[in-house]
């Protein structure tokens, strides 16, 4: 053979294959212009239109050219892009398998000169576009108003052969942010919550979202009938928040009633919720008990054949839609009965630590997991991935977002609701991570590393690297020391040491230097660092060892090392236009006023005339911080020192509408009303529930000072409302004097207690006043106007002050009624007289409800007439929570420095059952975060009577408070009551 001739065919060969080579795939745009013509079905739907739409103007966005729209009508284009199910597909062999693809699968191909798109319906095809965007052109869509579109003139596209179908039929990051019905679509999450139309293809449906048994069924309208609808427990039946008896056929007939009614009004809907509300109490009646013990003695027993009644009541009229119910807490167990097909139960995590993965950490959450898949055909997640006490704190869990899914889709998951911030923008890492899970809930093996990077580059810029190690920073720190993190952690709880914060911080600097000629980019940044900072404002407190003045108008200890980070904190919040800080609301400007006065101190008012002068602080409960005595520059009420439990707002002169040292009104900041006169002021303050305080501070033209307060009900409801006022006197000594009723007598305290309390009934006060002598060379006498229930004179060995207390009977404020109370004080001459200076040893303190801090007041906890408890009053915490939700904030003052007390609580229960634990109950150390006395109490040794518990033994040190908790168990405990502490000195 001619070797000559060999070589010259693998030459043409070579040369025919290196043509086919370059001319395989096709030129969609070349140098700004385009051949292409974009094709919809005629019988397009409106998010294959959008589809279009969008394409167009992308492509527009990367390469300047326009292509045109038209329909699959006439002969085919030369070269088309073919979107949805095409008229055209089968002239040019597209081969798309649309039945495989379902609602929301797609393909993209290239076949000759032609590009395919095709989805199925109704939102497939979007997403392909949205898909061919991303993947092929570089387009990503971070937030919705940070993207990247990258320019290029000529776009040539490869051999193309992509179908993607989700194996999750429900996508939801629960994020604020993601509610963006453009921002959804573009990632490809059908989110109920999200703004998504019809141009997008729609979104699935929740009709009831969530916890709908009183709305189904609600207490108002059938318990004073038909108490037997709602949960027996211990033998009654129950009315309020609790849950309904399941095997009632009555409730099931409602129920159904009120489902099929929610779709006539809702014929959208593709999942209907009949779920359980958000609290314990399940029906204990023999019928439920019975259903249970055939089901394996599982919670969830009932409600899985109560849920699958309703389902098959609705499916042959509503063949699309299916029952969502809840796995959640108590029915978080699976049962025997196997759900129906067209029944959802929908599993939560919320008992489980968001650390580290699921699959790794939580063995039972996992046996549920795997027990439901074996039981339930559609299984989804309700999964938890932010604090909710504390949306803006560092929570460090952006690497087991990816593991956390994939373990749930490994177990045949079908659905998944990722909640987050939801109420508002400014969740720490909130961007970031609905992006995030927009991409792992679509593909759960993605590359999320690309992911975060390219995120992290497109949103920071030249600030991606700082911002980057800081998530990393935060993260080493939690695996490194096996830090775990529940949905209700704190900023105490050890995930941001203080040597943590300073390097964060540092990253941080470098950051906005990098951005600094950049605002946008600059303020994400910002955003960005607003966990840093919120763990620093809500960790600051008041250094003890330094003193605070009052300055011209400024009380406070001079320049504030936070004043800098608390400017630019909220400064950021209100442009990123931040609304809750928490899930209860929390407002960067109430923030503001708790964390204000220990940053920047407060401003004061100063009234004075000839023989007085006051100071007050508005932002500080709006309280009379001094009296001043000009004759002999003598300090009626001095300033507290820095060290006293509650700082900076304490001591002097303040009132509240309730009990507890965070009562309504006793650190509101106040507002001034009109211009301070010489010798008055006005204050007003909104207290929240419908409340408003005014309050009118006026010096009298005697040496004294009057006070007018008017607790109004603004609200359109009825509530219970009362007035509580405190005066700090500094008389002198402990040898003290009460003239009240035309009786004296001595404020004496025992030799073995630092305080004593003197109660006096209202009406022996208010009918004839009271006057206080001490050593110190005056006496004040006050005359009260309007009605009192009691008044306390609080004597204390150590300290400088001497407490006295007024209180009003609670009464029903209708709406727009007020409550009001005066008082007039008046300073009076007394003899000068040596203090009595006695040794007191602190062997026993007690601690009333008027010490304790009362989380949430009103609603987990609050203070009662309770005519069995020594002094008249309990604190209470409702059974249906576990909050730490009455605590006493140790004061060092009232004990020995050195000594060990037995720590005790005189309690009593609103028992209902003997099954679960009664209380909790513990010693934390802020500083040190660790928990001391750690312990509880069964409902079966819980009693209707008081009783003392003792909690155990504590060597009060630093900064340390005193909790108690009840146990989420209000089918046997209905409420607990807590009449005082008790610190016996032990040794």
């Amino acid at each position: 053979m001619d070797t000559r001739l060999c070589l010259c065919a693998l030459a043409l060969l070579i040369a025919a294959l290196s043509a086919t080579s370059a001319e395989a795939g096709i030129t969609l745009v070349k140098e700004g212009r385009s051949p292409y013509r974009i094709v919809v079905p005629r019988d397009a739907i409106a998010s294959e239109r959008h589809a279009a739409n969008e394409l167009q103007a992308f492509l527009k966005q990367i390469c300047g050219a326009t292509l045109p729209i038209i329909e699959d009508r006439g002969p085919l284009p030369p070269r088309a892009i073919l979107l949805g199910n095409n008229a055209y597909l089968e002239r040019v062999k597209a081969g798309v398998d649309f039945a495989r693809l379902g609602q929301e699968g797609f393909t993209i191909r290239t076949v000759g000169p032609h590009l395919v798109i095709a989805g199925g319906r109704p939102r497939g095809t979007l997403y392909g576009v949205y898909t061919f965007l991303e993947e092929e052109l570089g387009c990503r869509w971070f937030t919705p108003k940070v993207s990247r579109i990258p320019r290029q003139e000529t776009i040539r596209l490869g051999d193309l052969d992509n179908t993607q179908v989700p194996r999750l039929e429900y996508r939801e990051p629960f994020w604020f942010d993601a509610y963006d019905g453009d921002w959804a679509a573009r990632n490809k999450a059908n989110s109920s919550s999200a703004r998504l139309e019809e141009k997008h293809g729609g979104k699935i449906v929740y009709e009831g979202f969530v916890h709908t048994f009183n709305t189904l069924v609600p207490p108002e309208r059938y318990y004073d009938e038909h108490p037997e609808y709602f949960s027996e427990i211990n033998g009654k039946r129950m009315k309020g928040y609790y849950q309904l008896c399941l095997t009632n056929p009555d409730v099931l007939r409602i129920t159904i009633e009120g489902v099929k009614e929610w779709l006539k009004k809702n014929p959208k809907a593709n999942i209907v919720s009949v779920s359980q509300n958000d609290t314990g109490g399940w029906c204990q009646c023999a019928n439920c008990l019975k259903v249970e013990e055939e089901e394996g003695g599982a919670h969830s027993g009932p409600l899985i054949r109560f849920v699958n009644a309703v389902a098959e009541a609705i499916e042959a009229e509503y063949p699309h839609v299916a029952i969502d119910t809840l796995a959640y807490q108590y029915t978080r167990k699976p049962c025997k009965t196997r759900p129906r097909p067209n029944v959802i139960v929908r599993l939560c995590s919320i008992e489980c630590c968001f650390s580290h993965p699921l699959e790794e950490e939580d063995t039972s959450f996992k046996e549920d997991i795997i027990g439901w898949s074996k039981l339930c055909d559609r299984v989804y997640i309700w999964d938890y991935t932010t604090t909710f006490a504390h949306y803006v704190l560092p929570f460090s869990n952006i690497e087991v977002l990816q593991p956390n899914v994939q373990f749930f889709v490994k177990h045949g998951v079908k659905g998944i609701f990722e909640q987050g911030a939801y109420q508002s923008p400014g969740g720490a890492d909130a961007w970031l991570k609905a992006y995030l899970q927009a991409k792992i809930l679509w593909d759960p093996d993605c590359d999320v590393e690309r992911h975060r990077w390219e995120f992290m580059q497109g949103v920071y810029g030249k600030a991606a690297g700082p911002v980057d190690r800081y998530l990393r920073l935060m993260r080493w720190h939690v695996l490194d020391n096996n830090i775990h993190q529940p949905i209700w952690i704190g900023p105490e709880s050890g995930q941001a040491p203080p040597e943590l914060i300073a390097k964060a911080n540092a990253l941080f600097d470098e950051a906005e230097k990098l951005v600094a000629d950049d605002p946008e980019t600059l303020h994400r940044v910002q955003v960005a660092r607003l966990p840093i900072q919120y763990v620093q404002l809500t960790r600051a407190r008041v250094d003890a060892s330094k003193p605070w003045t009052i300055v011209g108008d400024t009380y406070g200890p001079g320049d504030s090392p936070l004043a800098k980070t608390a400017d630019q904190f909220f400064a950021v919040c209100a442009k990123e236009k931040i609304t809750h800080l928490n899930e209860g609301g929390l407002h960067p400007d109430k923030l503001r006023e708790q964390v204000a006065p220990r940053i920047y101190g407060a401003k004061v008012i100063t009234l004075e005339n000839a023989a007085l002068r006051l100071r007050v602080a508005p932002s500080l409960g709006g309280r009379i911080l001094t009296v001043e005595q000009k004759a002999g520059n003598r300090s009626l009420i001095p300033l507290p020192a820095p060290n006293t439990p509650g700082f900076p707002a304490v001591g002097g002169y303040w009132e509240s509408a309730g009990f507890g040292r965070g009562a309504p009104g006793a650190i509101q900041a106040f507002q001034v009303e009109g211009q301070p006169a010489a010798d008055s002021v006005t204050l007003t303050a909104d207290l929240g529930g419908g409340l408003t305080l005014r309050r009118v501070i006026r010096l009298t033209e005697e040496a004294g000072w009057r006070v007018e307060s008017t607790l109004t009900n603004n609200g359109e409801a009825a509530r219970p409302a009362r007035l509580r006022t405190t005066l700090e006197l500094a008389l002198g000594g402990e040898n003290v004097t009460l003239e009240a009723g035309g009786e004296q007598m001595a404020l004496r305290i025992p030799d073995d207690a630092t305080t004593a309390t003197t109660a006096l009934a209202g009406q022996t006060t208010a009918e004839s006043g009271w006057t206080l002598t001490g050593p110190a060379g005056f006496a004040v006498r006050c005359q009260v106007e309007g009605e009192v229930l009691r008044t306390l004179f609080m004597n204390r060995a150590v300290g400088p002050t001497l407490g006295v207390q007024v209180l009003t009977p609670e009464q029903t404020l209708q709406p727009k009624a007020s409550l009001s109370l005066a008082a007039t004080y008046t300073v009076l001459p007394a003899p000068e007289t040596e203090a009595v200076k006695r040794e007191h040893t602190a062997q026993i303190v007690e601690v009333e409800q008027d010490d304790f801090s009362l989380y949430r007041e009103g609603e987990l906890s609050g203070v009662r007439d309770d005519p069995t408890a020594a002094d008249g009053f309990a604190a209470w915490m409702g059974g249906n929570h576990n909050e730490w939700a009455i605590q006493w904030p140790i004061d060092h003052s009232r004990l020995e420095e050195g000594a060990t007390y037995e720590v005790s609580a005189v309690v009593r229960f609103e028992t209902k059952g003997t099954s679960g634990g009664a209380i909790t109950y513990g010693v934390y150390g802020v500083d040190t975060r660790a928990t001391l006395c750690n312990g509880g109490v069964s409902a079966a040794d819980a009693r209707d009577e008081w009783q003392t518990v003792v909690l155990g033994r504590l060597k009060p040190t630093g900064n340390q408070y005193v909790w108690l908790a009840p146990t989420n168990n209000a089918g046997n405990i209905g409420a607990v009551y807590v009449d005082k502490l008790i610190l016996r000195k032990v040794e």
